[in-house]
């Protein structure tokens, strides 16, 4: 029997912020295992949210368990 999650449970983006409820992409970023949608927000992630705002660029929902 499957067990399904509530929306509310589910990852979001690193980057930004999308519900992903199938697949992504797992990398390590700042220490932590973070979820991406796609190659693209990986790169903003890397080229301008951590540059800008350093250990702030993480949000709790993005961060794999």
């Amino acid at each position: 029997m499957p067990v399904y999650r509530e929306v509310n449970e589910l990852p979001h983006c690193g980057s930004c912020g999308k519900l992903v409820s199938v697949g992504g992409i797992r990398v390590e970023r700042l220490g932590h295992p973070l979820l991406f949608c796609s190659e693209r927000c990986i790169e903003v992630f890397d080229s301008y949210k951590v540059p800008k705002y350093g250990e702030a660029a993480l949000w709790e929902e993005s961060i794999v368990r």
